[in-house]
């Protein structure tokens, strides 16, 4: 579906030290027909991006590493000052297979002003399903990808539809998270506003873990701790004052029998920077 015959859509990527990966997913978004224009932001910039700069990507460089909430929030800014009706989020380490665009699209037109989010059905390059959203139990504070579409409470950002209306809605990512959570949190704040969150189950992504966070070493444990808390002191209830604590004891105590003390303190970092953030 050529994008003059349906809703603009303006995909967003966010980039962190892995420039390979992004501009292969850059170019496939510009050899994407349902796709207007693509929006690129570079976290921690060091230039290497700027050959992408074409008519269809607009770079946006940001001198330090923002982090997923707030790198991605000024792309879909920069998209829906563009004037996307909707607006296609998708990691740098994610394809999207033909025609998937324009299938989340007609999901999306299919459903109406229920619409708040439409995701694919996520998988690995062998084609094993990896995900069709996810559901957070609150007692343990525990998520469980659902590889067949059911009823989930999230739908995970590495790629997702998100119509301009749901924005004007509920507003973007919430800031305070710096990495992982902000999924969750969005998700349960489009049910909160009685929108859906859709599955369009013939559009599929492609998506492998990216290089990026091969380096991000105890980061991962930091940035997971910090979300969750978050998460928790915002939804508050059975999350907050039993699934934190029984998940942040379980973590702790797994990367301590692991022999790996630094990311059992980097967990401790994380809920006392969560604990700050809220």
């Amino acid at each position: 579906m050529p994008a003059s015959e349906g809703p603009l859509v303006i995909a967003v990527v966010l980039n962190w030290r892995d420039a390979e990966s992004t501009r292969t997913c850059v170019e496939s978004l510009v050899a994407e027909p349902a796709v207007s224009h693509t929006v690129l932001v570079d976290n921690e910039s060091t230039g290497e991006l700027r050959s992408i700069g074409s008519d269809g990507v607009t770079l946006i460089e940001q001198e330090e590493n923002l982090g997923f909430s707030r790198g991605v929030n000024i792309g879909i800014r920069a998209a829906l000052e563009q004037g996307a009706q909707a607006v296609l989020v998708i990691n740098n380490d994610a394809l999207v297979e033909s025609g998937a665009v324009a299938e989340l699209v007609e999901t999306w037109r299919a459903h109406g002003d229920r619409t708040g989010i439409v995701a694919p059905m996520v998988r690995y390059a062998d084609g094993t399903l990896q995900s069709s959203g996810g559901r957070l139990r609150p007692f343990d504070a525990s998520t469980t990808d659902l590889v067949e579409p059911g009823e989930a409470n999230y739908l995970t950002w590495a790629c997702i539809l998100l119509p301009r209306a749901t924005t004007e809605s509920i507003g973007l990512l919430d800031e305070r998270f710096f990495m992982y959570w902000e999924d969750v949190d969005y998700g349960l704040r489009v049910l909160d506003a009685g929108l859906d969150l859709l599955v369009a189950e013939r559009a599929f992504v492609v998506h492998e873990k990216s290089k990026s966070h091969g380096r991000a070493g105890t980061a991962i444990d930091r940035y997971g701790a910090r979300g969750l808390v978050v998460l928790a002191r915002t939804r508050r209830g059975v999350l907050l004052y039993v699934g934190l604590p029984l998940r942040v004891a379980a973590r702790v105590l797994r990367r301590l029998l692991e022999g790996r003390p630094a990311h059992a303190a980097a967990v401790l970092k994380g809920v006392r920077d969560g604990w700050r953030a809220t």
